[in-house]
Parts: structure tokens; sequence; C-alpha cells
């Protein structure tokens, strides 16, 4: 009855962090451990076989999937050696993690439950691992994890026992890139010109219906070139994208902390800029008129930096972002009024 209280304690809510947004899915990892088994129980067998250490240390190897942004799979394989080289003591689990709300994107505590089984000496046993534990990201690909578990025995032989881990992890495989599709043009027809219409560019299209009249276009485009159009209107629909984006990102008061409610438009913000490698973003921070000026222009530089962080741990390549803060030099509403002062505060997203 225990484990189950245990499980019951730790997976109920799995499924509603499940289907909040978050941290962006975890990419596939592997990692090497080395871990500690610690039998508290003096009367098992394990413990007796080693009672001048109470740690038993060994090796272990794992396997780290997501599968939402909030939820990863987590496969163990572990083994050490209590009776000093004779017998190997093999443990295997697999468990599911849950991310907890993050304080900033470089640090990922989670908790962990999952079901294992056991191998000693001919000897097999099931356990049920629970715990907590801490991802330390230090690159986008590289990361450090530290656990710590209590693995609940259901066996005669081998008892519950705690589990410590530390070990450090790499991505695996290659990040998919999506590109943009270009089509090609569509050619078009012109009309003879109307007697005396001039056409500066040649293109066909009368000065006066030609948008781009001293370059020559094509008139699906209003007399400008295609792919300047395509780009023009892609790049108008990516701000668009970016403006609500920005309007979703919110700081805890007068600090520079991202609030959780933030990460589902920084996040739809990262696949824009996966989906258009060609994109650079410039990444403004700016605040009401409420306090020091100097103060302000400090706490907008760091939220824009808290932004660009952000990115760059979500696999942006930093030479694609600049931040800048402004402060309270560039309000776009009133600052007398709570709602102007509201506005002010903000970050903006401008495409490059």
């Amino acid at each position: 009855m225990a484990f189950r209280l245990v499980l019951v304690i730790v997976l109920m809510p799995l499924y509603t962090w499940s289907q909040q947004s978050g941290p962006s899915i975890q990419r596939s990892s592997i990692a090497v451990h080395l871990v500690a088994f610690h039998f508290p129980q003096q009367d098992s067998v394990l413990h007796q076989l080693n009672t001048t250490h109470p740690l038993t240390l060994g090796l272990a190897l794992s396997i780290l999937k997501g599968v939402t942004p909030r939820l990863d799979f987590h496969a163990t394989i572990a083994t050490s050696f209590p009776e000093f080289g004779k017998h190997a003591l093999g443990e295997a689990d697999a468990s599911i993690r849950a991310k907890l709300l993050q304080s900033s994107p470089g640090i990922m505590p989670f908790l962990q439950a999952g079901a294992g089984i056991a191998n000693y000496t001919g000897h097999f046993g099931a356990f049920f691992p629970a715990g907590a534990g801490i991802q330390l990201n230090l690159s986008t690909e590289t990361f450090v994890l530290l656990e710590t578990q209590y693995r609940i025995a259901t066996g005669t032989w081998e008892p519950g026992h705690l589990y410590y881990s530390a070990g450090i992890a790499g991505v695996i495989g290659k990040k998919k890139n999506t590109y943009i599709r270009q089509h090609p043009p569509v050619p078009s027809v012109h009309p003879p010109l109307p007697s005396g219409s001039k056409d500066r560019d040649g293109d066909g299209i009368p000065d006066s219906l030609d948008a781009c009249p001293d370059i020559p276009g094509d008139a699906t485009a209003q007399g400008c070139p295609i792919a300047d159009t395509t780009h023009r209107v892609l790049l108008n629909d990516i701000r668009e994208k970016l403006k609500t984006n920005a309007e979703n990102i919110f700081f805890e008061t007068d600090r520079y902390t991202l609030l959780p409610a933030s990460f589902k438009a920084l996040d739809e913000t990262v696949r824009l800029l996966k989906e258009n490698p060609q994109l650079h973003l410039l990444i403004e921070g700016h605040t009401d008129s409420t306090g020091l000026p100097e103060a302000n222009l400090l706490l907008s530089q760091r939220r824009a930096n808290a932004v660009l962080n952000y990115l760059i741990q979500q696999g942006i390549d930093e030479k694609r972002l600049s931040a800048k803060g402004y402060g309270s030099a560039r309000p776009i509403e009133d600052n007398n009024t709570p709602q102007g002062r509201s506005r002010n505060r903000r970050v903006e997203l401008i495409p490059q």
C-alpha cells in the first residue's frame, strides 16, 4: 500500500501539467551517471554484504525523450558490486518525469516515478522508483542531471532503498530544419499599353498602374518583382505574429524574471525563427516612467536579455539575435494613466 500511495501522490498532477504550455519538448538525449545505492535495513542481504560501506557505488546509462512540453520518458540501466567484484547488482527501470515551473531557462526541476526490475545472483525482484531531481542546462545540447529516489521493493531479498545519481547528458540526433518552399513565378501576359502611356522600366505595365515603375516586374505583383513581393508579404505576416507574441510576454513586477505565462508566446517565437532560418530578430525592452530613468534603462535591458537568453537556450543561434533596452524613452501611451503605463511596460520583437 505504501508504494501505491507514493505513486498516486506523484502521478496525479502529471496529467494536468502535461496539458499546460511550458518549456520546449525535451530532445532525445543519452546520459552517463555515477550512482550510489543505500540499503538502510540492517537485516537485508545486500546491507550485510557491505556493512563497512553503506553506500554502494556504481555506473548507469540512461536515455531521455520528451513526450509533451511537461512530460519526459526516462529509462535507466544501472549496475554496482556490493560484494566488491564478486557479483553484480543490476537494476533497470522506466519512468515518467514531470517538469515543474522553472525559474530560468537554464534550470529545470522535476518529479519522477516509474517501475523497474532488479537482479542479484539470479534473484529477480520488482521495484517502483519515486523521487525528484534537477536538470542544469550547460548549453543547448549538454546538461547535468542530479537525482534522488526512493526505490520501493516488492521482493524479500532486496529491501526498499535510496538511489542517488549525478550524470552528464548530451543530445543525440540532428535538429529538424524547416524551410519555406518557394513556388516558381507564374508568367503573365501583358496587354498592349494604352496610347500615350509611359513605361519607364519596360515591363509592359504603365507607370500609372506600376507599384515599382523603375524596376521591371510582373502584373500579378502590381509591377514589382515576384520574389520581392513574396518576401514582403511573408515578412509582414511574421511581423504580425511576433507582435502578438510580444504582447504575451510577462515579467515579475520590477524584475526581469520571466513568468510561466510567457512560455507559450516565447516557444511560438522559437518556432517562427526555426521555420525561417534567414530571419534575424531585434528584442527591445521598454518601461513606463515610474522610478529613476537609470533604473528603468537597466531594467529594460535586462528584460530584453532575458528573452534573448531564453531563445538561445531553445536552440536559436545567438548571431541571429540582438537585445536593446530603451527604458522609458519610447512610450506608446500616456504615462499619466494606469492603462498607459501598463502598455508602455513591454517587450517588442522586431524581425530584421
